[in-house]
């Protein structure tokens, strides 16, 4: 695993903090996806951190909508 820079630290909080303002967002018109389920089709793990070599080019909006549309269970 390779070493993880404070800029990386920085875009993982970023990540993270994108998910839940979108959770809360949506949630206050009905069914949400999880932080965790919007990070993972972000192509990132819980703490933000990439999965693989690079995360998917994906906001968190653009995630959580494609989970909503895909019908994936919130």
């Amino acid at each position: 695993m390779s070493r993880r820079t404070p800029d990386d630290s920085l875009d993982a909080a970023e990540a993270v903090a994108a998910a839940q303002q979108v959770r809360h967002a949506l949630i206050q018109d009905g069914p949400a996806p999880s932080v965790s389920r919007i990070l993972e089709e972000m192509g990132r793990d819980s703490g933000g951190y990439p999965l693989g070599d690079e995360p998917k080019d994906l906001s968190a909006h653009q995630a959580a909508r494609q989970l909503l549309a895909d019908g994936v269970e919130v």
